[in-house]
């Protein structure tokens, strides 16, 4: 993980020195110091992982389990990746290349989706399964920005630098057998780690202090510590509360193997239970945004 991180950093920031030739001189005769707003938002993509993995395989193992029983299945668990990615940066410019930045910003990847099981007999119950997980992140940055004027007052700008994540995630999991029973499953669970980003944008300058910026980011991070509460209850009144930690392991409770993930307050250790690890929310990823930026 480590070097997967530092090469992609590392060939960015080394494209960015050769880029800057003017750099090291620091502020060009005639340079006054500025400041500059960036607000951004659009499109963003992320892993996610082991979130991902262990909720269809939850899904898929139900589906399995329902077929052999003659029932019919429709829908299942569907994967998220796409949400909003939105955030700022305030940036010192001490040359005509150069600046410093630190920002902030809100990642959302959420996806609701249904699995539908349908009775061989009409005496018999359908089955309604609810997936609803929500994964927020607030990303805390530094980077180093880099300009690169292409005439009038449009630019080609570069950044990199460190990221500190502080995500969150909900999952609801709702078992419906309509006008008869339901259970459900909540969990909340955060965790923090560390990461890198990086840009390329185009500024198209609308004036000397405004510019509206299209901008292609990606990031690298991984979060492996996570811990949280898991809630079960159902239609009869039962409620049970865990505290713990999120893991990953094999399930084998239908004599076939399916990735399952979910909180529990020990490594999970039963017969049909393999290869247990503290599973892993995976944040790679990449966004496309636009916005603006203001120079004071």
């Amino acid at each position: 993980m480590k070097n997967k991180i530092l090469g992609p950093a590392g060939a960015l920031f080394l494209i960015a020195i050769i880029t800057i030739p003017g750099a090291a001189s620091g502020a060009e005769a005639g340079f006054k110091t500025t400041v500059a707003v960036k607000l951004f938002g659009g499109l963003g993509y992320q892993a996610i992982g082991d979130l991902n993995a262990g909720l269809k395989g939850f899904s898929d193992s139900i589906i399995y389990v329902d077929m052999s029983l003659f029932y019919s299945a429709g829908g299942g668990y569907g994967l998220m990746h796409y949400g909003l990615d939105a955030g700022g940066d305030l940036i010192f410019q001490f040359g005509r290349y150069v600046g410093i930045g630190i920002g902030s910003g809100y990642l959302r990847t959420a996806r609701k989706s249904e699995l539908r099981l349908t009775a061989p007999d009409p005496s018999l119950h359908n089955e309604l399964w609810t997936f609803d997980p929500v994964v927020s992140v607030v990303p805390i940055r530094v980077g180093l920005f880099l300009f690169v004027p292409i005439g009038g007052y449009s630019k080609i700008s570069l950044n990199i630098g460190p990221e500190y994540y502080l995500a969150s995630v909900q999952s609801n999991l709702r078992d419906d057998y309509p006008a008869w029973w339901w259970n459900e499953r909540n969990e909340e669970f955060s965790g923090r780690g560390f990461g890198v980003h990086g840009g390329i944008g185009f500024e198209i300058g609308l004036s000397s202090k405004v510019a509206l910026i299209l901008e292609g980011q990606g990031r690298l991070a991984k979060i492996n510590e996570l811990s949280g509460t898991h809630v079960y209850k159902n239609s009869f009144g039962f409620e049970e509360q865990i505290e713990g930690t999120l893991y990953y392991w094999t399930d084998y409770w239908t004599f076939k193997p399916f990735p399952h993930v979910f909180i529990s307050d020990t490594l999970p250790s039963e017969p049909w239970q393999s290869n247990p690890r503290k599973a892993v929310l995976d944040l790679s990823g990449w966004s496309v945004v636009t916005g603006l930026i203001f120079r004071l």
